[in-house]
């Protein structure tokens, strides 16, 4: 998939286009860090929002302010290189709300959504889930109109995250959902990264942590150092 304006061309491979495409009420996406998630985010959302009409809202959703700033930025960026240029536009930094053509755009972090009680929202995306309280999970759940899609972004961290529960219901089919993953070597083929450099971290990192952060496997105890089979060939020891 390519956007182009003027002399910009932005190209998608194919885990990326697969997050720009989904159509599910859900969509769970495990990646690794600097693959490009955030960019296939900001397309989906786009596209939700060149769908959308007057009245609808919008929710991109962060664990920090410095997160969504960076996030807003770029999606201003997007505005010009894709078709919402066309409509007339108003932009608020300080709120970092944007209004096109009767439609609003929020930018919030997790402790500032409160603001969007009672708000029916036609499409949201969670980046850093992995950092969401499950409450406020709920509380923009409960936030999303019936025709609504909710778009669920974050690394592997343990697996007593409540979003880790939601990604394994993804990835076995649940219905209306949809789950991609996306590791360290599927960028590399894209040339997003080094593979080189992810080669070198293998050997460096302890075998746990090397899969969560290049594989985007998460381990048995997130908040644990060492994994659960650690634990027992020591427990081992004692015993015999």
């Amino acid at each position: 998939m390519k956007i182009s304006h003027n002399d910009n061309m932005l190209t998608l491979y194919s885990k990326q286009q697969d997050i720009v495409n989904s159509t599910a009420k859900y969509t769970v996406v495990e990646a690794a860090r600097s693959v490009g998630k955030t960019t296939a985010c900001l397309i989906w959302f786009l596209k939700r929002i060149l769908k959308g009409s007057s009245g609808n809202n919008y929710l991109w959703t962060s664990r920090s302010n410095a997160e969504i700033d960076i996030v807003f930025c770029k999606f201003k960026r997007f505005l010009v290189i894709s078709d919402l240029h066309k409509y007339s536009y108003s932009i608020s930094s300080k709120e970092r709300v944007i209004e096109i053509n009767g439609m609003k755009i929020w930018f919030k972090c997790f402790n500032d959504i409160n603001i969007l009680c009672g708000t029916n929202i036609s499409a949201v995306v969670i980046d850093e889930a992995t950092n969401c309280e499950p409450h406020i999970w709920h509380q923009i759940r409960s936030s999303i109109a019936s025709d609504g899609l909710c778009m669920i972004v974050g690394h592997a961290r343990g697996r007593k995250k409540w979003m880790y529960r939601l990604a394994r219901k993804a990835e076995s089919g649940h219905s209306d959902m949809f789950y991609v993953n996306i590791n360290s070597y599927d960028a590399a083929k894209s040339g997003i990264l080094n593979h080189d450099d992810i080669e070198k971290e293998k050997k460096i990192l302890p075998e746990h942590i090397f899969r969560e952060k290049h594989l985007v496997q998460a381990s048995e105890d997130g908040d644990n150092p060492f994994d659960l089979q650690s634990i027992s060939d020591c427990i081992q020891l004692f015993l015999v």
